[in-house]
């Protein structure tokens, strides 16, 4: 997300989403409470599949094969999964 932490759906692309770790309380710093409460519910509307593809890529750092390993799906597959998460992402935070 850029220097100013603002959540907008453009910024939601193929390499530059940021998810909060619940786990690290620095997401609020970095990003403000309210981008950080608007991704976590966004990401709370997206189907559970989705949900977890998005949270094993971008909180995890798990590559495209790992994720499909872990999922019992193809890795291609994983990258339906993953754009149809942004997509979602995007609709939502509009």
């Amino acid at each position: 997300m850029g220097t100013t932490g603002r959540l907008t759906p453009g910024r939601i692309d193929a390499e530059s989403i940021v998810v909060p770790d619940q786990a690290d309380p620095s997401s609020e710093e970095r990003y403000g409470p309210d981008t950080v409460a608007a991704l976590r519910e966004a990401l709370e509307q997206l189907k559970p599949t989705h949900r977890r593809c998005v949270r094993l890529r971008y909180v995890e750092n798990r590559s495209y094969t790992e994720i499909a390993r872990l999922m019992g799906v193809s890795v291609g597959t994983v990258g339906t999964y993953l754009h149809r998460a942004r997509n979602g992402l995007k609709r939502i935070l509009r």
